[in-house]
């Protein structure tokens, strides 16, 4: 077992260390594609920043969920890496919770997240065990969403929103996780879908304590 971990350590490292720089290349990516979308176009100066801080979260997301799925295909588990990811990504959009407060520790945070959950799911352990995380981690969810950002206070009406879509995602995933406890081809399916619902979890859990860490 520990040198199954040693191996898929050593090659998360490959694309971690490939991704190192993209602090860097999402700015200029970013401002090139402001560029082409703004050339001989009259947008107000607050419709740019929009358009730049939208295409630079974008970037940002879809590099850190290419590495990672990268990285599972690399450690032969790339349907376990992306269902993971799905239910992260679902829930985290609609839940909140603690962030890093620059784009470098951000993507270290989140490689490191995804190479925990993806040794935890690689356990030999029961099926049954993945359930009841995800079942306590989906209480938890259910009973802090929405992480409210200080500076970005939700309405009533948003907030009902978003706990509305969270019990709807938390229900579908709940359900597709004891679905495919029962169905053998899917069943090893089930650990990294609990375990990105156990990030999300902690995460929302993290986000209180640290009051300078910034909150979605």
């Amino acid at each position: 077992m520990f040198c199954l971990f040693q191996m898929q350590f050593h090659i998360l490292s490959v694309p971690s260390f490939l991704f190192l720089y993209y602090n860097h290349l999402m700015f200029v990516i970013a401002k090139k594609l402001k560029d082409i979308l703004t050339y001989d176009i009259t947008y107000s100066e607050i419709d740019i920043d929009f358009l730049s801080y939208g295409l630079d979260i974008l970037l940002q997301d879809g590099l850190e969920y290419a590495g990672a799925l990268t990285a599972g295909i690399l450690m032969h588990r790339g349907p376990e890496a992306l269902c993971f990811l799905a239910v992260f990504g679902i829930l985290r959009t609609c839940t909140g919770g603690l962030h890093a407060s620059g784009r470098p520790g951000c993507f270290a945070g989140f490689i490191l997240i995804f190479t925990l959950s993806m040794l935890v799911s690689a356990l030999p352990v029961s099926g049954l065990f993945f359930c009841c995380i995800a079942v306590f981690s989906i209480c938890g969810i259910l009973r802090n969403s929405p992480v409210i950002h200080p500076l970005c206070p939700l309405t009533v009406e948003e907030t009902i929103l978003c706990r509305r879509n969270t019990v709807i995602r938390c229900a579908v995933i709940l359900f597709l996780i004891h679905a495919g406890l029962f169905l053998p081809p899917f069943r090893r399916l089930c650990a990294p879908c609990a375990c990105g619902a156990a990030a999300d979890d902690i995460l929302m859990r993290l986000a209180p304590l640290f009051r300078k860490g910034e909150t979605l």
